[in-house]
């Protein structure tokens, strides 16, 4: 379970993949919308990890970790127009934001 930078309402890996809705593809960064208060986080999404991050500088790929969460069966693959993520079986796809 991972919190909530705003709320510290907990959601799982499943809650906090379908309220995402788009990405930075290369450093792995996803948009994600918190169900409980509506705020918006940044979340770093790699083949077994999910994170909420705190970015520091744009451009660049710099950002903290404030919290991580184990996903063994979390697998990702960016390209250039968008990032991928299995959760198990199921698919999510995440067009990049500019």
């Amino acid at each position: 379970m991972l919190h909530c930078p705003h709320c510290k309402v907990e959601h799982d890996a499943t809650t906090l993949l379908s309220c995402s809705d788009s990405a930075w593809p290369l450093p792995q960064w996803l948009w994600c919308e918190c169900p409980a208060c509506h705020e918006r986080f940044h979340l770093h999404a790699r083949d077994g990890e999910l994170a909420t991050i705190q970015v520091l500088g744009s451009p660049g790929a710099e950002f903290r970790t404030i919290e991580t969460m184990p996903c063994s069966d979390l697998r990702t693959r960016q390209d250039p127009a968008f990032l991928h993520c299995w959760l198990g079986e199921v698919h999510y796809e995440y067009a990049a934001r500019e």
